[in-house]
Protein backbone atom coordinates (compact mmCIF):
# COMPACT_ATOMS: atom_id res chain seq x y z
CA UNK A 1 0.00 0.00 0.00
CA UNK A 2 1.15 3.13 -1.04
CA UNK A 3 0.39 6.11 1.39
CA UNK A 4 1.04 9.94 0.54
CA UNK A 5 1.29 12.29 3.19
CA UNK A 6 -0.08 15.82 2.26
CA UNK A 7 0.78 18.78 4.52
CA UNK A 8 -2.50 20.23 5.58
CA UNK A 9 -1.94 22.55 8.42
CA UNK A 10 -1.42 25.71 6.17
CA UNK A 11 -4.75 24.60 5.12
CA UNK A 12 -6.30 23.66 8.21
CA UNK A 13 -4.92 27.19 9.47
CA UNK A 14 -5.96 29.16 6.59
CA UNK A 15 -9.48 27.83 7.09
CA UNK A 16 -9.43 27.85 10.59
CA UNK A 17 -7.86 30.84 11.99
CA UNK A 18 -8.73 33.00 9.32
CA UNK A 19 -7.48 36.19 12.10
CA UNK A 20 -4.37 38.51 10.78
CA UNK A 21 -1.40 37.97 13.37
CA UNK A 22 -1.02 39.96 15.69
CA UNK A 23 1.36 40.92 18.70
CA UNK A 24 0.84 42.27 22.14
CA UNK A 25 3.02 45.06 23.57
CA UNK A 26 3.45 46.86 26.94
CA UNK A 27 3.01 50.54 26.85
CA UNK A 28 5.41 52.66 29.31
CA UNK A 29 5.03 56.07 30.06
CA UNK A 30 7.92 58.67 29.02
CA UNK A 31 8.84 61.00 32.19
CA UNK A 32 10.82 63.65 31.75
CA UNK A 33 13.23 63.67 34.68
CA UNK A 34 14.43 67.44 34.11
CA UNK A 35 17.99 69.07 34.81
CA UNK A 36 19.60 70.38 37.76
CA UNK A 37 19.26 73.75 36.30
CA UNK A 38 16.62 76.49 37.24
CA UNK A 39 13.72 76.21 35.62
CA UNK A 40 14.38 72.61 34.86
CA UNK A 41 15.43 73.22 31.48
CA UNK A 42 18.71 71.86 30.44
CA UNK A 43 19.96 68.40 29.73
CA UNK A 44 20.47 64.98 31.77
CA UNK A 45 21.62 61.53 30.94
CA UNK A 46 20.99 58.51 32.84
CA UNK A 47 23.38 55.97 33.17
CA UNK A 48 21.68 53.30 36.04
CA UNK A 49 18.61 52.18 36.72
CA UNK A 50 17.42 50.46 39.64
CA UNK A 51 15.62 46.80 39.65
CA UNK A 52 12.66 47.45 40.06
CA UNK A 53 12.86 50.65 37.58
CA UNK A 54 12.15 53.63 40.50
CA UNK A 55 14.80 55.33 40.87
CA UNK A 56 17.59 56.57 38.50
CA UNK A 57 20.93 57.94 38.24
CA UNK A 58 23.04 59.84 35.86
CA UNK A 59 24.32 63.15 35.27
CA UNK A 60 22.73 66.86 34.28
CA UNK A 61 24.30 70.40 33.88
CA UNK A 62 23.60 72.61 36.81
CA UNK A 63 23.18 76.70 36.84
CA UNK A 64 26.76 76.79 37.01
CA UNK A 65 27.61 74.67 33.92
CA UNK A 66 28.94 71.59 35.41
CA UNK A 67 27.67 68.23 34.78
CA UNK A 68 26.87 66.86 38.73
CA UNK A 69 26.11 63.31 39.49
CA UNK A 70 21.92 63.08 40.41
CA UNK A 71 19.99 60.10 41.73
CA UNK A 72 16.29 60.59 40.49
CA UNK A 73 12.50 58.89 42.27
CA UNK A 74 9.30 60.17 41.10
CA UNK A 75 8.57 60.87 44.84
CA UNK A 76 11.70 63.38 45.33
CA UNK A 77 12.55 64.24 41.99
CA UNK A 78 16.08 64.63 40.89
CA UNK A 79 18.50 65.21 43.63
CA UNK A 80 22.02 66.60 43.43
CA UNK A 81 24.76 64.93 44.74
CA UNK A 82 27.46 67.38 44.55
CA UNK A 83 31.38 66.58 44.35
CA UNK A 84 34.22 65.77 46.42
CA UNK A 85 35.05 69.42 46.93
CA UNK A 86 34.40 70.76 49.81
CA UNK A 87 32.56 74.32 47.64
CA UNK A 88 31.21 71.22 45.27
CA UNK A 89 32.42 73.20 42.39
CA UNK A 90 33.68 70.69 39.85
CA UNK A 91 31.86 67.77 38.18
CA UNK A 92 30.74 64.16 39.10
CA UNK A 93 28.77 61.73 37.20
CA UNK A 94 26.74 58.63 38.50
CA UNK A 95 27.42 55.15 36.77
CA UNK A 96 25.43 52.92 39.21
CA UNK A 97 22.98 52.32 41.41
CA UNK A 98 22.66 49.09 43.91
CA UNK A 99 19.60 46.85 43.36
CA UNK A 100 16.87 48.96 45.33
CA UNK A 101 18.28 52.44 44.41
CA UNK A 102 19.85 53.39 48.17
CA UNK A 103 23.46 53.58 46.68
CA UNK A 104 24.70 55.61 43.93
CA UNK A 105 28.64 55.15 42.89
CA UNK A 106 30.69 57.60 40.35
CA UNK A 107 33.47 59.16 40.31
CA UNK A 108 33.97 62.72 40.87
CA UNK A 109 36.42 66.00 41.07
CA UNK A 110 38.21 66.33 44.57
CA UNK A 111 40.40 69.33 46.11
CA UNK A 112 43.44 67.92 44.60
CA UNK A 113 41.92 68.15 41.15
CA UNK A 114 41.13 64.07 40.64
CA UNK A 115 38.75 62.50 39.89
CA UNK A 116 38.30 59.98 42.77
CA UNK A 117 35.62 57.16 42.57
CA UNK A 118 32.59 57.53 44.82
CA UNK A 119 30.10 56.12 47.09
CA UNK A 120 26.93 57.99 48.06
CA UNK A 121 24.29 57.15 50.28
CA UNK A 122 21.50 59.67 51.32
CA UNK A 123 22.15 59.61 54.99
CA UNK A 124 25.93 59.93 55.14
CA UNK A 125 26.51 61.93 51.50
CA UNK A 126 29.17 61.17 49.13
CA UNK A 127 32.44 59.25 50.37
CA UNK A 128 35.62 59.32 48.24
CA UNK A 129 36.78 55.73 47.67
CA UNK A 130 40.32 56.77 46.93
CA UNK A 131 43.01 54.93 44.80
CA UNK A 132 45.27 52.03 45.16
CA UNK A 133 47.91 54.39 45.11
CA UNK A 134 49.68 54.35 48.96
CA UNK A 135 49.13 58.22 48.89
CA UNK A 136 45.63 57.84 47.29
CA UNK A 137 47.24 60.54 44.56
CA UNK A 138 45.72 59.70 40.61
CA UNK A 139 42.50 59.39 39.85
CA UNK A 140 39.72 56.43 40.12
CA UNK A 141 36.45 55.83 38.65
CA UNK A 142 33.50 53.40 39.99
CA UNK A 143 32.16 51.42 37.02
CA UNK A 144 30.28 49.11 38.84
CA UNK A 145 28.06 48.98 42.11
CA UNK A 146 26.69 45.09 44.31
CA UNK A 147 23.38 44.71 44.46
CA UNK A 148 23.57 45.42 48.00
CA UNK A 149 25.30 48.20 47.51
CA UNK A 150 28.55 47.67 49.45
CA UNK A 151 31.32 46.88 47.26
CA UNK A 152 32.01 49.25 44.48
CA UNK A 153 34.35 48.55 41.50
Amino acid sequence: MNIKVIPLLPLILGVYLPFPAVSQTVSYPITEVGSLRSGKVGSSSADSLSADGNVMAGEAKNDTGDLHAFRWTMRSGMIDLGTLKADDSGGSGATALSADGSVVAGQADNDAGNMHAFRWIASSGMSDQGTLRTNNSGGSVATALSADGIVVW
